[in-house]
């Protein structure tokens, strides 16, 4: 459903050049800003799980877990304060253009954008995987890797990735066991372990991107009940038969930031590389959506 841009989404704070305190963070990622938005109850905008930033920052595609994808513009306004402009709304249908049966089938957490302009996307409550188009639409569909049916409900397949190549990388929130997560890729073979990502003291797998010097990101989240979320954000580089030495960016105290789940990672004006990700408020009303960006080294 098309949305006019003149459609305001609430204007928030931000916090600009914000270098982050050793006491609330380590690694060499340095906070840029967090703006926080909302739109009226009525309109559902909420339950954001991942992120596409475009147009060198200008934009950015967000998909919340109802299937549902908003596009936003992202305006500086005179008094250095953003203002974002919902200018797409699109929700996600099955091929023939209808809407998924069921609440399960519309879990979607996990965005990729390919090189061709359609979405890879990953579902958590009908656990799959699936492309689809601009507009929505489903194209075509992917069964999810072998360990899927060990899963435990809501530990699915959050983080989704696409190298230049467009092979798709996946691993689960909450994989069963001990072991180091498995780092899945799809390509003409099917789903394989690629890698194996160390478990992380309680941090858990939310998102995946790579950047424009084919490196892979992980964001990874963890839940302190007297705290709130903390985020970790971990760079590899990328060999044709695994990963090498993790380098990590950036590890936040609990309550400094929200409940990050989206990673995109894009160059601003300037050729600095930054990953903005976004805040989930679960759909309540009292938490706000936010977009947190750090400045990441390069």
């Amino acid at each position: 459903m098309p949305v006019a841009a003149q459609r305001f989404v609430k204007r928030a704070a931000l916090i600009l050049g914000l270098v982050a305190s050793p006491a609330l963070a380590t690694g060499e990622a340095r906070l840029i800003g967090e703006v926080a938005f909302d739109l009226p109850r009525a309109y559902a905008f909420g339950g954001l799980s991942a992120i596409e930033m475009r147009q060198g920052g200008a934009e950015a595609l967000l998909l919340s877990d109802r299937g549902r994808l908003f596009t936003l513009r992202l305006d500086g306004a005179g008094d250095g304060l953003p203002e974002a402009a919902l200018i797409g709304d699109t929700t996600l249908t099955t091929p023939g253009g209808t809407l998924p049966d069921g609440r399960a089938a519309m879990d979607s957490e996990g965005m990729a954008r390919l090189a061709d302009g359609r979405l890879a996307l990953s579902f958590e409550g009908d656990m799959r995987f699936a492309i689809h188009a601009a507009d929505g639409r489903e194209l075509a569909r992917i069964a999810p890797p072998p360990e899927a049916g060990l899963l435990p409900p809501n530990g699915g397949y959050e983080a989704l990735a696409a190298d230049a190549e467009g092979r798709l990388y996946t691993v689960a929130e909450r994989a069963p066991g001990s072991a180091p997560h498995a780092l899945w890729r799809h390509d003409e073979g099917g789903w394989h372990v690629f890698a194996r990502l160390p478990r992380q003291s309680g941090f858990r797998p939310v998102a995946l991107d790579f950047d424009d010097r084919g490196r892979l990101t992980l964001l990874e989240r963890r839940f302190a009940p007297l705290g709130g979320f903390a985020a970790r954000i971990t760079r590899y580089g990328v060999t044709a038969d695994g990963l090498g030495p993790q380098e990590v960016l950036l590890e936040t105290r609990p309550g400094i930031h929200g409940n990050l789940e989206g990673l995109s990672l894009w160059r601003d004006g300037q050729g600095r590389l930054i990953a903005s990700m976004v805040a989930d408020n679960d759909l309540i009303r009292f938490r706000p959506n936010s977009l947190v960006s750090y400045r990441l080294p390069d």
